[in-house]
């Protein structure tokens, strides 16, 4: 046997012991159940992305974003400016939008 051979018995082992001590009926019902949700999740996880892309478009954020709302497409724009004052108008050559990032960005626009 191999040492990774080794190391897999005693961890089976292990889990046995403490499994018997805690209750092994429990313990199995609730590996079954793990690995069940585990297997169910992954079966389902692409049926679940077209689901919520289809029909939750709108995605709202926290923290430093709060009040930010993006519509989930494809094209999107992000649009920063350094002016607190400035308005939604990305056409309005005084609000200082520009799609390029910047670091001192004071307000976000995603269009």
């Amino acid at each position: 046997m191999s040492i990774i051979d080794v190391v897999i018995v005693l961890l089976l082992l292990f889990g046995a012991v403490v499994g018997f001590k805690q209750g092994a009926f429990k313990k199995l019902v609730t590996f079954v159940g793990t690995f069940a949700i585990i297997v169910i999740a992954f079966k389902m996880k692409n049926d679940l992305s077209v689901l919520f892309y289809e029909n939750l478009p709108f995605f709202e954020f926290w923290g430093d974003f709060r009040g930010v709302q993006v519509l989930n497409r494809a094209d999107a724009a992000i649009y920063y400016t350094e002016n607190e004052n400035a308005t939604n108008d990305i056409n309005n050559a005084e609000n200082g939008w520009n799609t390029e990032f910047n670091a001192n960005a004071k307000k976000y626009l995603i269009v």
